[in-house]
């Protein structure tokens, strides 16, 4: 089971309140006659300015199974997000679209629970996109020398194929600080012999086992706990290292 993203943590809890809020929700009655649901969806398709299938799908970002339960009238079946970004893109309210698409008919004072579910949703997903806008500006803050320079020390060793590494690596100072401050740590160390685990190594070789000896070609990552990237490893020293 993956580890959450470290990075999206203050979001859990509102996330936790949706799933409650949605749990309270209760049903009145579950018809489980299928019949095409065409001619609501196109009229709503219509009045929202959209005039296909596959516009609507990529516009609420449906699968094309989503887009097929909303088809037959089997909305339930479609996930939380999915219901919001079609009633978005709809511009129709939540329960609305649960009870015309779906066999389902909200009891009524679930709709209140419904619109509340509705605003939590939007509410996560713009504090998502305000946090995730906050991690990349950070992120050009911290690499901005590396970010400022490169477009012209790729000129530089165009001209120059003899430019001093040294000159390189001296960019490269702000990434081991963004490490640092991410609290990232290296798996193993370049050229080192480590026994093979499967869980932190990425072989060359399919037929490496584990605990054999193997020697680290690229450092992998970890987070705590959660291995982001597995340093890749082989059998035998790059002709380099020799």
């Amino acid at each position: 089971m993956n580890a959450p993203n470290p990075f999206l943590d203050p979001l859990s809890g509102l996330t936790k309140g949706i799933q409650k809020t949605l749990a309270r929700i209760p049903f009145w009655s579950r018809n489980s006659e299928m019949k095409s649901h065409d001619a609501l969806l196109r009229n709503l398709m219509q009045a929202a300015g959209i005039s296909t299938w596959r516009e609507l799908r990529q516009k609420a970002k449906l699968s094309r199974g989503a887009l097929n339960a909303l088809r037959t009238g089997q909305a339930e079946k479609l996930k939380l997000a999915d219901l919001n970004r079609a009633a978005s893109i709809l511009q129709v309210p939540l329960p609305n679209l649960i009870q015309d698409f779906s066999g389902i008919e909200l009891a009524s004072e679930s709709v209140e629970t419904a619109q509340e579910l509705q605003r939590l949703h939007k509410q996560l997903e713009q504090q998502e996109g305000q946090l995730r806008h906050q991690i990349r500006a950070e992120l050009v803050e911290k690499l901005k020398p590396l970010l400022v320079q490169y477009p012209t020390l790729q000129q530089v060793v165009q001209r120059r194929p003899d430019y001093p590494a040294q000159q390189v690596l001296a960019l490269l100072t702000c990434l081991g600080n963004l490490l640092e401050d991410w609290q990232l740590e290296t798996i193993g160390q370049v050229w080192q012999q480590v026994a093979y685990d499967p869980e932190s190594h990425q072989p060359d070789e399919e037929d490496i086992q584990a605990g054999e000896p193997v020697y680290v070609r690229f450092v992998g990552y970890r987070l705590r706990d959660q291995v982001l990237v597995r340093a890749k490893v082989s059998r035998t020293l790059p002709s380099l290292a020799a």
